[in-house]
């Protein structure tokens, strides 16, 4: 989806951040939202990836597995 950018313009002018210097969005979802999704889907297990913390998950779900770079992860 291609936004024109005079319209991208008004809308963050609207939402007091234009003019801008930088603006990123990065698409991960934050602890809160994490935690969200963890309770609505009702996981059997959780093997988190693709983060810095691994360990934080535990606080999220009985069942974390936590996977270790250059070992095998076995799922059943």
């Amino acid at each position: 989806m291609e936004l024109d950018l005079k319209k991208v313009e008004i809308w963050l002018a609207h939402f007091g951040l234009y003019p801008y210097t930088h603006i990123h969005a990065s698409g991960h979802l934050n602890y809160d939202e994490i935690k969200d999704v963890v309770e609505t889907v009702q996981l059997k297990v959780l093997i988190p990836v693709h983060t810095q913390h691994p360990e934080v998950f535990q606080t999220l779900h009985d069942n974390v597995v936590l996977p270790h770079k250059g070992k095998p992860l076995i799922i059943n």
